[in-house]
């Protein structure tokens, strides 16, 4: 997501699956803080469609799901909405409550970052993530400039990290059987100077 506003009241989870059949907004939930999320900048759009269309038409076994679906992290009391989402098991696990149906068991998980979501896309997310046993694969994709971070479940308890910076790269993503170019990834991004910005 583009940006994120929060309110300090505290929601139990009952009162927070509520107000999503209520509100036209979406909203995300931290052990009784709910956050909104906000609509993204044309860029961080165009790399989230972009991937979305490339990895969709490549797809061999995995589900994919946009960021209408919610992903549950039960024993973190968090429920987030990544901006895609694939699913590499024999089936789809979900639990279900008002209605709204929140996804178990991702296997691959992506967040396109922003000025306003990186801390909680590389903190919070980053560890309720990791704590479900079915993830392999969490990538951060930079919308401001090419940079790609893969972290690859390594083991029960370890990760490894690939970063990718240029747009003549693949980057690899071991649970979908593929590699997606970066310049596919950025291929309709406008950068504010005429040549992309060098990672740092």
């Amino acid at each position: 997501m583009g940006s994120v506003a929060s309110i300090k009241q505290r929601y139990t989870p009952e009162a927070y699956f509520e107000l999503l059949t209520q509100s036209e907004d979406k909203w995300e939930y931290e052990d009784g803080r709910l956050v909104m999320m906000a609509g993204g900048t044309p860029n961080h759009n165009r790399v989230k469609a972009d991937l979305g269309i490339y990895i969709g038409g490549r797809l061999k076994k995995c589900r994919p799901y946009d960021s209408d679906q919610a992903v549950a992290i039960p024993r973190r009391r968090r429920y987030f909405f990544p901006d895609l989402t694939y699913v590499c098991g024999p089936e789809d696990e979900f639990e279900e409550s008002s209605g709204i149906s929140r996804l178990l068991n991702p296997t691959v998980i992506v967040e396109v970052l922003s000025e306003g979501t990186e801390g909680r896309d590389r903190g919070d997310k980053f560890h309720a993530y990791f704590s479900l046993p079915s993830v392999r694969e969490y990538l951060l994709i930079d919308s401001r400039l090419p940079r790609v971070d893969v972290y690859s479940r390594d083991g029960e308890r370890q990760w490894r990290m690939q970063s990718y910076y240029s747009l003549d790269q693949e980057v690899e993503i071991r649970s979908l059987d593929l590699m997606v170019p970066m310049s596919a990834i950025y291929r309709r991004v406008e950068w504010p100077e005429e040549e992309p910005p060098p990672a740092e």
